[in-house]
């Protein structure tokens, strides 16, 4: 704030002749000082200002991590160059003794994930965006257009497409490891996802995407699907 201003009064008529205070001898080195500390204040609030942007931009990255779509695989749920906000800490978990705890709750069917591809994947090191599909335990099967979950049909408005193959290639349900997952693309056909490289262990996701913030006309939270016929309408 700036120093507050002294010594101003009022000028009163009066009779008698105007007559000149001499300024006490050390009222300049006075003013100089409070101005000098004045100019400290702000200077210090500006670094406590910033600080606290930088504390508040970090904590955040810890939080939530901005990433941009590219390519097809996700379409037309996601497209191309659209803006997502990625919940880093959605499945924050401790493994204590055999049984793991999970903070905000496991992954679910449907949630849209970032992921960081199996080892053996050719873009090794490039995250993947894709949708949790079969959870651990389950009996899974891509067959004739369909997706089964326990020997039960599921309904997926979401996709571009039916895929157009048979997984596991034997024509046998798969059950899903204990940790793993598995993961599709909502554009079946033109995904690289579970149907090439198989289970996805949950140590690799790295955030559920939550929102988009761009398109602005897109901007909202992204929704979130039910499968009656094997969740309970979760």
């Amino acid at each position: 704030m700036p120093p507050p201003l002294e010594g101003l009064e009022r000028s009163m008529p009066t009779e008698m002749p105007p007559v000149r205070d001499p300024e006490p001898s050390g009222a300049r080195s006075t003013t100089a000082t409070r101005g000098k500390a004045a100019t400290g204040s702000a200077t210090g609030e500006i670094l406590e200002t910033l600080a606290i942007a930088v504390i508040l931009f970090f904590a955040m990255r810890l939080l939530v991590l901005p990433v941009k779509v590219e390519g097809t695989s996700m379409v037309p749920s996601l497209t191309q160059n659209q803006h997502l906000l990625v919940s880093r800490r959605a499945y924050t978990h401790w493994d204590i003794g055999s049984h793991t705890w999970y903070l905000f709750g496991k992954p679910r069917r449907g949630d849209i994930v970032v992921l960081t591809p199996p080892p053996q994947e050719a873009q090794r090191g490039i995250p993947f965006i894709k949708r949790v599909i079969g959870l651990p335990g389950e009996r899974i099967l891509v067959k004739g257009g369909i997706v089964y979950i326990n020997d039960q049909p599921i309904t997926e408005p979401y996709i571009a497409e039916m895929p157009a193959y048979t997984w596991p290639a034997n024509g046998q349900p798969y059950i899903i490891p204990a940790h793993d997952v598995i993961v599709f693309g909502d554009n079946r056909n033109r995904s690289e996802d579970s149907s090439r490289f198989g289970v996805l262990p949950e140590n690799l996701i790295r955030g559920r995407a939550v929102a988009t913030f761009y398109p602005v006309n897109e901007v909202g939270f992204l929704p979130h699907s039910a499968y009656n016929a094997v969740d309970g309408g979760r």
